[in-house]
């Protein structure tokens, strides 16, 4: 279902028959108006990538401050496309993990029974993780692991 304030809104309804957009719109006494997408004009990270290395390699020796502006600006693009590149193949692993069914993450370092047993003798997690060798958490995500 789409929005109902503009025709031509086209994004999903949240409440009261209105997109998240046109819900604040209203909620600060605006008159409804076309949202802007930021995206759709937005150049992928391979995209800037590319042009801040051909602006870069374009880029006048002789002018230090501007060569180091642009070099300064494809170290940032490069980032940021590392970034998003490996945030992408972290989560179609993932996704691939859940679909498979199997487990995300490492073993538990240690199970339920051990760490109740650990808790009851030492008198309380802090020195139960102490005498574990491992962290408060640890031992509190086991306890709350079902039995």
């Amino acid at each position: 279902m789409s929005c109902s304030a503009l025709d031509d809104c086209d994004r999903p309804v949240e409440k009261a028959g209105l997109c998240a957009g046109h819900r604040k719109q209203k909620q600060l006494g605006k008159p409804f108006t076309p949202l802007n997408d930021a995206k759709a004009g937005r150049l992928t990270y391979h995209q800037q990538l590319v042009e801040a290395a051909i602006a870069f390699a374009d880029a006048p020796t002789d002018d230090d401050k501007g060569y180091d502006r642009l070099f300064d600006v494809l170290r940032k693009v490069a980032i940021a496309y590392a970034r998003q590149s490996i945030t992408t193949r972290i989560r179609e692993g993932m996704e691939r993990r859940r679909k498979a069914g199997l487990p995300i993450g490492g073993p538990p370092k240690l199970s339920r029974e051990q760490a109740v047993a650990a808790v009851c003798a030492c008198g309380g997690i802090r020195k139960a993780s102490k005498q574990l060798g491992v962290s408060r958490q640890a031992v509190r995500n086991a306890l709350r692991r079902a039995a």
